[in-house]
């Protein structure tokens, strides 16, 4: 009797110890920091349906756009198109864009006119998908991961949030609210670039509960006061497709080759091109602001955008210029929905703290990382109601000028770290240099 007594007691006290190691594993991995990638746009992976079928990528990124970024563009576009690996792949996208079908990529990736997508299942890739799809895009951000987890695997988690960089940055902002709260992750750092610094803002200013999980946030070419690439693509789309206009009627071989005529080329521009731009919600979503207008005023004394010679430098002549633009507008002549919410959506980052709003990156521990004396559109001018010049300077990083990415910062502020000659990509889909030292030191030292 004694000894079923003493077993039970034994039986009691191993079952209580094992609770109490489920327990405390459960709650080390609560507690355990969390180094989480968030990828720019156009750079997360899509895909489409439960199966995630390869739309944005479709070759399962066994390319990579580092061989893009060492200058192996010919030879990739080559492999892709004609390759026999490739080629079975691209033809059939490449018809359908030929044959203005509806199931063409562009289309399928286009929003109608109000900002609203298709039905049609396409979804961001997550870690939990094909091992390619993971890092996203053409493999864009697998060399950031694997040196981060090589340097805090043993100590982090190290993962990686791909969003639909198509829609609203503050639906992405609570899809990633959402994947947080999902993966119990209480501590944790950003590792964002590009647009996936405002994604992480809309996120920090979505609640205190939100800023309060967060130990840590690396912003990396952030364009928080827009990038004037957007606008100039906007404003001057077809001088963008213009040079493969011209190619295209210089070499009629290339016609042939395809089976189409130079009326077919300008129906696809003008049916599948110009409305997957122009609808595009977060390509509206970054332009620039006007912070964007001030701060380049302000501290170097020049004028980002002039209509027939006049400086547009107060919110209201921004907001009337935007909404007078023909891409800001819908058939009907009414203004499109993203472009009338453009100052609800730029003051959604700021929250308010003693009277004063403040950008949501700034209420938690950030470094911001930029680049600099890169050719960068940093302004144009309009005359006569249509886009007349762009001006290029040195001041960012080839896409996001560096007062945009750096929030009002000096530039020796110990938050700021500038790297000379770093264009957009060498800071986020390269991981080398000062640049992958100084970001592993932010992330030691936040953890």
């Amino acid at each position: 009797m004694l000894k079923k007594i003493l077993q039970s007691i034994c039986l009691v006290l191993v079952i209580a110890l094992l609770g109490i190691s489920v327990f405390c594993f459960a709650l080390t991995e609560k507690g355990k920091t969390t180094i989480l990638i968030v990828p720019g746009v156009v750079a997360s992976t899509l895909v489409q349906g439960e199966e995630e079928k390869p739309i944005w990528d479709p070759y399962n990124s066994e390319h990579s756009i580092k061989e893009y970024l060492d200058g192996e563009i010919f030879n990739m576009a080559w492999d892709l198109a004609f390759g026999s690996k490739y080629s079975g792949i691209t033809m059939p996208i490449l018809q359908d864009i030929l044959d203005n079908s509806e199931n063409s990529l562009l289309k399928q990736l286009s929003a109608d006119e109000n900002g609203n997508y298709r039905d049609n299942g396409i979804h961001a890739a997550n870690m939990q998908s094909e091992p390619n799809l993971r890092y996203g895009v053409f493999l864009c951000h697998k060399e950031l991961y694997d040196n981060l987890y090589k340097a805090y695997g043993d100590t982090c988690n190290v993962d990686i949030f791909q969003y639909d960089w198509r829609k609203d940055n503050r639906e992405s902002g609570k899809a990633l609210e959402d994947y947080i709260n999902e993966k119990n992750y209480n501590n944790v750092i950003f590792v964002a670039h590009s647009m996936g610094n405002i994604v992480t803002s809309s996120y920090l200013s979505r609640s205190q509960e939100n800023r309060d999980k967060v130990k840590g946030f690396c912003s990396i070419a952030a364009p928080y006061y827009g990038s004037m690439i957007t606008l100039g693509l906007l404003e001057n789309l077809m001088g963008r497709v213009e040079p493969i206009i011209n190619m295209l009627e210089e070499n009629p071989f290339v016609l042939n080759l395809l089976q189409i005529t130079m009326d077919d080329v300008m129906d696809i521009i003008d049916d599948q091109v110009l409305p997957l731009v122009n609808n595009l919600v977060t390509v509206a979503q970054m332009l620039p602001t006007i912070e964007y207008a001030q701060n380049l005023k302000t501290y170097y004394g020049s004028s980002f955008l002039t209509v027939d010679g006049q400086d547009i430098l107060t919110q209201q002549q921004l907001t009337d210029f935007y909404c007078s633009r023909p891409w800001a507008l819908k058939a009907d002549g009414t203004v499109k929905p993203v472009i009338s919410d453009l100052v609800n959506y730029n003051n959604s980052f700021y929250v308010e703290q003693n009277g004063k709003k403040v950008h949501s990156s700034k209420l938690v521990n950030t470094v911001y990382f930029a680049g600099t004396n890169v050719g960068t559109q940093t302004a144009i001018k309009i005359k006569d109601n249509c886009y007349d010049s762009e001006i290029i300077t040195k001041l960012g990083d080839g896409t996001v000028p560096l007062y945009s990415a750096i929030l009002d910062y000096p530039i020796d502020s110990r938050f700021v770290h500038i790297y000379d000659g770093y264009d957009h990509f060498d800071l986020g889909c390269k991981y080398v240099g000062p640049f992958a030292k100084d970001l592993e030191k932010a992330i030691f030292f936040m953890k």
